[in-house]
């Protein structure tokens, strides 16, 4: 488990480990990471199955959104999304949203007119694909 920077120099191909990862969950490392996500403004993230991560030169940084996201899932737990004004979305597997304040450093809920649960992918400008019924969720 973690995270590994794959580079290929004309046929050889190396790895480097970023971060160390646990099979086991903890508060102090990744458990399963997966989702990487590159924002308009160039930050990195990528989330476990309850956290979300920062990552810049000094390492990554974690975020803990709330209670209510933690899933069970290997395959997704939150996915990312750019509003097309410069705002950074990130939708739980669980059907929770957040908005990144850059000010704060911090990722605050936002409220829903209704619940959406089992989100797969959030894309561009908010669209979040779920079970049912589909839901788009747009921050004006």
């Amino acid at each position: 488990m973690g995270v590994a920077r794959v580079t290929d120099k004309a046929g050889l191909v190396q790895f480097e480990t970023i971060a160390h990862g646990s099979v086991k969950q903890n508060d102090s490392t990744m458990w399963y990471p997966k989702m990487l996500f590159s924002d308009a403004a160039g930050r990195v993230w990528l989330s476990d199955n309850f956290r979300i991560f920062r990552y810049t030169e000094k390492g990554f940084k974690s975020y803990v959104p709330g209670l209510g996201v933690a899933t069970n899932n290997f395959n997704r737990s939150f996915s990312f999304a750019d509003d097309g004004n410069g705002n950074l979305i990130a939708v739980s597997e669980t059907g929770l949203v957040f908005l990144y304040h850059e000010g704060t450093d911090s990722f605050k809920p936002v409220a829903l007119p209704h619940l959406i649960t089992g989100v797969h992918a959030a894309f561009n400008f908010a669209l979040v694909c779920c079970l049912l019924p589909p839901a788009k969720v747009c921050l004006r």
